[in-house]
């Protein structure tokens, strides 16, 4: 038989830049659960809750004779754990969309000399659905009205420097608006925010 040969390396995405996915990743293998985690808490606002108090967080240890060899099944050990797929269904169903880029960010097309799975799968969110790695995750993202809310929500925090509040709900929906208008145009969003009422001025202090 011909040697296999590499899948081609699709057009990259703002999520596949090497600097997020070695900051989501531990220090010899990727990790779904980080990437996951990011993917959901801070595109899509919506951050899985946190482990129990009891619960190993460590990395799966690498595969022995006879146990899983990939990062991917020694991941999925997590949703074959009925305390645990409850989160990790949709933790892993999208941090797997990364498992194409080692702990550096680099592309692989095998992992432990075992052909790279990256399919992934969106569940509660309003884009739900089957994926096939990162960049078809950013494509179905960049469809996402919830995503570009939460984008919104996470500029007009950074912007402010604070949290929002039920004050702060008028300014959000106009410049949700705005920013549906300009197609999702995050520079016509970081216009919009910086010449807003909310930016511009203050509440004097009682």
């Amino acid at each position: 038989m011909g040697a296999r040969q590499p899948r081609s390396r699709p057009a990259q995405r703002i999520l596949t830049r090497a600097g997020f996915l070695a900051r989501t990743a531990h220090a010899v293998h990727p990790s779904p659960v980080k990437r996951g985690v990011f993917v959901l808490a801070r595109l899509l606002c919506v951050p899985p809750a946190p482990p129990p108090a009891n619960v190993n967080t460590n990395p799966p240890d690498e595969g022995e004779p006879g146990q899983p060899k990939t990062n991917r099944e020694r991941y999925a050990k997590h949703t074959a754990q009925a305390d645990c797929a409850s989160c990790h269904t949709s933790i892993d169903g999208v941090g797997f969309g990364f498992e194409h880029y080692d702990a550096l960010g680099r592309w692989r097309d095998l992992d432990n000399g075992e052909p790279v799975d990256a399919s992934g799968a969106l569940v509660g969110t309003d884009v739900d659905g089957a994926f096939d790695g990162a960049v078809e995750l950013s494509q179905k993202l960049a469809t996402s009205t919830q995503a570009h809310n939460c984008v919104v929500s996470q500029v007009y925090r950074y912007a402010l420097g604070r949290g929002t509040t039920a004050a702060d709900l008028c300014s959000l929906d106009d410049l949700r608006a705005q920013f549906a208008e300009s197609s999702g145009d995050v520079h016509a969003l970081l216009l919009a925010v910086v010449t807003s009422d909310a930016f511009r001025t203050r509440k004097e202090a009682p």
